[in-house]
């Protein structure tokens, strides 16, 4: 078991290293951009296209005005990034540089927490790990360069997650617990109105809290009161910020006219067969994404829609293994619309490493089973990849968007990984302390 002070140091290393490797990440961008490479997919700024591109559009524009951020329709992030280029174009130009200001602190804060959210689940040594295997996901630094929602998507989710975990695992007074809830509460409306189409995943995290901490309480034979208070006011608002917000949020996606049109008509017919409520919004999403990248090479079963509660729940299994394990082995030697071979192969590699941290990440949840922070992660974790599964039809989008739930999915494995690891580094210095003894 690692020294407090051993730990914090190995913490500042893993965070130094992360913060060179995002800044060369960054300006690799800006070299591909400026070099003209691959210009199908990066812009001479060094954003990739898309979302990407038109985030910077808006960002650059805000930017340029002292008071840009206030812009009265900007989404959360554009605010942020506004801020950034206003104060770093002059120095760097228009490039993915004039976001570091945001970008960097964000990169580091998801290593943190990553750190945080292994150390109060097991220990600082599977924290540690989770941190540094994190760090070096291509990716998702390749991302966290990026103009998008993503990166402070990432950040608020954990630390909600954390939260939960806190709730879950410890015993507090009301004031402690109450602390914790009004941060809860914040993050919520903070991660809503970053990305509002994943509420129900939110709803289903403070959910399996309240579920695992009734679990462990019948077991224990205690009660506390505070936290079961608290987790039922962050499930509560998860209920309740959609509803509030409802009509007054910024729309996240750009749609042509053409592309509205259609997903009304869809939404019609789907109102006029039945459809309500939660399958409703599960097959419009669905038909959203499909209407939004109808060409993309890297579609999943955008053939199938979902015309009633039979379809979802058919579609269920493979909806976990696509959230989880997609793109799968027979694409990832072929070239790509975007990015060509060489991106497919890039994320080839990665799904082979999350691939092996499912092994670990199983081995964990199986030592670890009585534990219930361990079947609140292994929970979050098949909760989001079913959500997006049953919706997200773009390859692309889906690894952007599941992002969180891959870390979790660190953490687990790598609980099991650092303690092999240690297993195996004690039985060698045993073998050669015996060797020079005899």
């Amino acid at each position: 078991m690692l020294e407090p002070d051993a730990a914090r140091r190995a913490l500042r290393w893993v965070l130094v290293a992360g913060a060179v490797l995002h800044l060369i990440a960054a300006a690799a961008m800006c070299e591909a951009g400026r070099m003209g490479f691959m210009p199908e997919a990066i812009s001479p700024q060094g954003v990739l296209r898309g979302d990407g591109e038109d985030y910077l559009d808006d960002s650059l524009s805000m930017g340029r005005h002292a008071t840009g951020f206030l812009k009265r329709d900007a989404q959360v992030h554009e605010r942020f990034y506004a801020v950034s280029s206003f104060v770093l174009t002059p120095v760097v130009g228009e490039s993915v540089f004039s976001f570091e200001l945001v970008n960097l602190p964000l990169y580091l804060l998801t290593l943190f927490l990553t750190f945080k959210l292994g150390e109060t689940c097991y220990d600082a040594r599977a924290g540690l790990a989770a941190a540094a295997l994190v760090g070096l996901l291509p990716t998702l630094l390749m991302h966290s360069t990026q103009p998008l929602r993503d990166p402070l998507f990432i950040v608020l989710m954990l630390t909600f997650i954390l939260t939960t975990l806190r709730l879950l695992m410890r015993r507090m007074n009301s004031a402690c617990a109450a602390s914790e809830a009004a941060r809860g509460v914040v993050l919520l409306v903070l991660i809503c109105l970053v990305r509002d189409s994943m509420w129900l995943i939110y709803v289903g995290i403070a959910a399996l809290a309240l579920v695992m901490l009734s679990v462990a309480s019948l077991r224990d034979g205690r009660f506390p009161l505070p936290n079961f208070a608290c987790l039922m006011l962050l499930l509560t608002t998860a209920l309740l910020v959609p509803t509030i917000f409802a009509g007054s949020l910024p729309p996240k996606e750009d749609m042509s006219d053409e592309q509205v049109h259609t997903l009304e008509k869809f939404t019609g017919e789907q109102t006029q067969a039945g459809l309500s409520g939660v399958l409703l919004k599960i097959s419009v999403t669905r038909q959203k994404f499909i209407v939004l990248y109808p060409e993309a090479g890297s579609n999943i079963d955008a053939g199938r829609s979902f015309r009633s509660l039979r379809d979802v729940f058919v579609y269920l299994p493979r909806a976990v293994v696509v959230g989880l394990f997609a793109p799968f082995p027979a694409k990832w030697i072929e070239a790509g619309t975007t990015f060509g071979r060489a991106g497919r192969l890039i994320a080839g590699v990665e799904m082979c490493f999350t691939y092996l941290m499912t092994i670990f990440a199983a081995a964990c949840a199986w030592r670890t089973r009585r534990t219930p922070q361990t079947w609140l992660l292994v929970s979050i974790v098949l909760l989001g990849a079913t959500a997006l599964g049953l919706v997200v039809v773009n390859v692309g989008a889906l690894y952007r968007m599941r992002y969180t739930f891959v870390i979790l999915l660190v953490i687990l494995g790598a609980e099991r990984l650092s303690r092999s690891v240690s297993f195996t580094s004690l039985r060698v210095f045993n073998a050669r302390t015996r060797e020079q003894s005899a």
